[in-house]
């Protein structure tokens, strides 16, 4: 999936070090010549759930290429967040609540795609427009849980646009052009209050 906004050849895995889960990968790509960060769920592992870990190795990326203005580039196909007792009880909920908060509070241009399935959870944390991203596009094949399907969707304001797979990446560059330009007011307050 990470091989569709950016060529083979210019996409950078980061092999985090680590209890680190391969349900998400994180790296960098260049599009039109700038690098982005790029949030890929990684639906051959775990089924692309995502646990406690996950969600950490997402937020500690996100902030990353905040801290660097990097622009993010979110691709999720993920069944939700994994459940059961062992990772209820130490505390996944605070653990993807991190996620969503490092993505709300970005200041870099954030972009979503959603390629397959999408429920509530992963779209307010990874991909809902406003809060997780600025602009947000879906596969035709997107399945989203709020809607009957992709075009619905659309419509109902869920996502910004409906893209076939091969304009990926030119509509990735076109938004990022256009998001390039805009400036994100900051808050008086000097920083959020991170979920511990």
């Amino acid at each position: 999936m990470s091989s569709a906004p950016s060529p083979a050849k210019k996409w950078i895995s980061i092999p985090w070090a680590g209890p680190w889960p391969m349900s998400v990968i994180v790296g960098f790509a260049r599009l039109d010549g700038y690098v982005v960060g790029v949030v890929a769920s990684q639906p051959v592992v775990a089924d692309g759930a995502l646990g406690m870990d996950a969600a950490d190795k997402i937020a500690r990326f996100v902030r990353f290429c905040d801290a660097f203005n990097l622009p993010l580039v979110t691709l999720a196909d993920s069944p939700g967040f994994t459940t059961g007792q062992s990772q209820t009880r130490r505390g996944l909920v605070r653990h993807a609540t991190r996620s969503a908060f490092a993505y709300a509070e970005a200041t870099v241009p954030r972009l979503a795609v959603f390629t397959r399935r999408v429920p509530g959870a992963i779209y307010a944390a990874l991909g809902r427009p406003g809060r997780a991203a600025d602009l947000s596009f879906a596969w035709p094949s997107a399945q989203f849980e709020a809607a009957q399907n992709v075009f619905d969707a659309a419509k109902a304001g869920l996502i910004n646009d409906v893209i076939k797979p091969g304009e990926t990446r030119s509509r990735l560059i076109a938004a990022l052009e256009v998001l390039r330009h805009t400036k994100t007011p900051l808050p008086l307050r000097k920083h959020g209050n991170m979920p511990m």
